[in-house]
């Protein structure tokens, strides 16, 4: 049978002498790879309406960049109905239609113009979001059809 030195313990004294239980460094990384997946449940969580809400920033966009190119031209032409046509927007690149992910322009006089851009995706109930834009003499009035979803406040404005 080996001899061990007398000041190293025997392999079944050490395993006797163990302590039982976790140690702090145990106990961290245990909580550590909770609050990680934790947190990666949260962010999955998260994402469940981030395609709806994407949507919705990009019909916004397009809603947006619709009033820069009207209003310009309108500094112009002075008449809105010569700047909601076709041609005009056409350059722009946004996406004009009435149905989901479109733009519908129309200006029925000289003086204000009325803009409905449609998300391309169903939001949480299953409809589309809309955003409107009014503009005449008075100022200009931008409405949401979904409030307090997606950048649509809880009065129906954005």
């Amino acid at each position: 049978m080996p001899t061990y030195p007398t000041s190293t313990p025997r392999p079944i004294q050490r395993i006797a002498r163990a302590d039982h239980g976790f140690g702090i460094v145990t106990t961290l990384v245990a909580a550590g790879a909770l609050l990680i997946v934790g947190l990666a449940l949260v962010a999955a969580l998260a994402t469940v309406n981030r395609p709806a809400g994407h949507a919705d920033a990009s019909a916004r966009f397009s809603a947006q960049t619709a009033i820069a190119q009207i209003e310009a031209c309108n500094a112009t032409r002075h008449d809105y109905r010569q700047c909601v046509v076709t041609p005009i927007l056409s350059g722009t690149g946004l996406p004009l239609g009435t149905g989901p992910g479109h733009l519908a322009v129309s200006a029925p006089n000289a003086t204000s113009y009325t803009i409905l851009a449609v998300s391309a995706v169903p939001g949480l109930h299953g409809a589309h979001s809309a955003f409107g834009v009014d503009k005449d003499s008075a100022g200009m009035t931008r409405s949401c059809t979904q409030p307090g979803v997606n950048g649509c406040d809880g009065s129906g404005r954005w």
